[in-house]
Order: structure tokens, then C-alpha cells, then sequence
């Protein structure tokens, strides 16, 4: 799905995002059958992480859920090792 998110022009970080509110909304329906797929804090009882590499050399980390210190490593060959924090769409 991000995959074609891309191909529909989005950037990295837009094409993940989209995803994870798919996500939300897909498991908001599924908890009227399943009711542990929601927390006491009514977001899903879940995260999830997407790291996302476009063709242009873009990139993007997203989550689900927002924690303090979420980071994802990546090496640039002019750059080398570097952290980046993850986007969170739920806080």
C-alpha cells in the first residue's frame, strides 16, 4: 500500500502516514467484533513502524504511536551512520 502511495506522487513520510490512518480506522471497525484491539486510552492496543526508501532517495520513519526517544538508523555514503526519529501519528 505505500508502495502505491508513492507511485501516486506522495513522499515518503505522506505514504506512510496515510497507511497508518488506514490502520486506525480499519481497527476502530474490527474492535466492534474484537474489543482488545483498543487500549483504556482508546488508540489501538498496537504499534507499528514503517521505514520507507523512495526511489529519489527519499526517506521517511513513521509510527503508529508516539514514544520519547522512536529512531531508526540510516547510512548515507557521503554522511555515514546517522539517527532519525520516527513520526508519530498518534502522541
Amino acid at each position: 500500500m505505500i508502495v502505491e502511495q508513492l507511485r501516486n506522487g506522495k513522499s515518503p513520510k505522506a505514504a506512510g502516514m496515510e497507511i497508518l490512518r488506514r490502520i486506525v480506522r480499519e481497527t476502530e471497525r474490527q474492535a466492534l467484533w474484537q474489543p482488545a484491539l483498543i487500549g483504556a486510552d482508546g488508540q489501538p492496543a498496537f504499534d507499528i513502524q514503517f521505514y520507507i526508501v523512495a526511489l529519489d532517495d527519499s526517506f521517511a520513519g513513521v509510527t503508529l504511536k508516539g514514544k520519547t526517544h522512536a529512531r531508526y538508523a540510516l547510512a548515507e555514503p557521503d554522511g555515514g551512520p546517522r539517527l532519525e526519529p520516527l513520526e508519530a501519528l498518534l502522541t
